[in-house]
């Protein structure tokens, strides 16, 4: 039977508001069985104060933090890059001190019609994602590239020229099954394209009225127009076939953007994620 890696994210709790919903995420996914999370640098790192609150909540809930989010990075302004660089490695130093293996990157937001970068804006922003994710393993972890809706790097083709000028050896792929979705693209044949290089994974489902959604205007940089895992139009099983193909054993992490119920949505995932895919929660050192 294919294993991996699984656990949850926070995120659903984030877009869900209300005060320290980062701990509330952390409080129901580890009720919900989950033994590894996700959520963002910042938050975590803003959350130990005085410090040592991070890791005593991680002990008391029994939760290894799999990967920690860098959000929103400006890669393609060359002036901004030192600064760019020296956030992440402040972000690794903090996930390696807790026992994380991903920092996760994801590019600065854009309004839908908003200009693309231009082929030098890619070129800078590629040497700044190679110099990070050399810097990030030199660490002792792995930075991996997420592609986003409502970013400069969401549609097939933009993904294929960042992974192109990108350094294999430094730069992997965090592919979203439901950003690559919204975003135009194949899920199944962007993770098969790429798979050599996939270091971490978020399972999401895009909801059958998303383009309904767009139709009357919703922007694509929003949550909205995602569904609990199973309940969507994502062909998630042919997306977590790839990964067994390739026998890929890095974090697969359930995730929805937008629930009126985060914990519930949470819990259809994990009876989507163990029952219907069979895979067991438990991993190896947690």
């Amino acid at each position: 039977m294919y294993r991996a890696k699984i656990g949850y994210t926070t995120v659903t709790w984030a877009v869900a508001g209300g005060m320290d919903w980062m701990e509330a995420g952390m409080r129901d996914i580890s009720a919900l069985g989950f033994r590894a999370f996700e959520t963002f640098s910042n938050v975590a790192m803003e959350y130990d104060d005085p410090p040592g609150r991070f890791r005593a909540l991680l002990d008391e809930l029994n939760l290894h933090v799999a990967c920690l989010d860098k959000i929103r990075s400006v890669y393609q302004d060359p002036s901004q890059a030192e600064a760019i660089i020296a956030d992440h490695e402040e972000a690794t130093r903090f996930l390696v001190d807790h026992g994380g293996e991903i920092l996760m990157t994801v590019p600065i937001g854009a309004p839908d019609d908003a200009p693309r970068w231009t082929r030098e804006e890619f070129e800078t922003a590629a040497s700044a994602l190679n110099e990070i994710g050399k810097r990030t393993l030199d660490q002792g972890a792995t930075m991996a590239l997420h592609p986003h809706w409502g970013t400069y790097v969401q549609s097939p083709q933009e993904i294929d020229f960042i992974m192109e000028l990108t350094d294999p050896r430094y730069v992997f792929f965090a592919p979203d099954s439901g950003q690559i979705a919204k975003g135009d693209g194949d899920p199944v044949a962007i993770a098969r394209k790429y798979a050599d290089r996939i270091k971490h994974v978020h399972l999401k489902d895009v909801a059958a009225n998303w383009p309904e959604l767009r139709e009357q205007g919703a922007a694509l940089a929003m949550p909205a127009g995602y569904a609990p895992l199973g309940m969507g139009t994502v062909d998630l099983k042919g997306f977590i076939g790839v990964l067994e193909d390739v026998n890929y054993d890095g974090w697969i992490l359930g995730e929805l953007d937008q629930h009126d119920d985060p914990k519930g949505s949470a819990e259809i995932g994990r009876r989507f994620l163990t029952d219907e895919m069979g895979f067991s929660l438990d991993f190896a050192g947690g």
